[in-house]
């Protein structure tokens, strides 16, 4: 019973659409049993990112398009280096009345390549 438990814990983490949502950004997490979770329902059970303004930046609206539309056809798993190179985003907001905050995030286009790579390569990460 206890090893189901943790291969649903681990087949949750390694979905695409769970890294899309909480593999990077900073997430206040719930505590809950590990199930396996509809993906609609992804921040009832674990919380939602408070590091950025979701109006502004919603990982739930793109990990439903990545429901609706194939992302994946944008890269190659193959020849990885023939995918294209991305900066990070950045930007800045006032730290205080001198200074201001440099924030970098990733590229969403890199970031959804890693999330698919870790995705499709689970296995591995689970042996090692």
């Amino acid at each position: 019973m206890k090893e189901y438990r943790v291969d649903a814990l681990y087949s949750t983490i390694f979905d695409v659409s769970f890294l899309v949502r909480y593999g990077y950004y900073d997430v206040s997490m719930k505590k809950t049993e590990s199930t396996i979770i509809d993906n609609s329902e992804l921040e009832q059970y674990y919380g939602s990112p408070d590091s950025f303004y979701l109006k502004f930046l919603n990982l739930q609206e793109f990990s439903n398009l990545l429901e609706k539309v194939n992302l994946r056809e944008y890269f190659n798993f193959n020849k990885i280096d023939k995918n294209i190179r991305t900066e990070p985003v950045l930007f800045n907001i006032p730290k205080n009345q001198n200074t201001r905050r440099l924030y970098k995030m990733p590229n969403l286009y890199s970031y959804l390549e890693l999330c698919y790579y870790i995705s499709d390569n689970k296995s591995v990460f689970l042996r090692a």
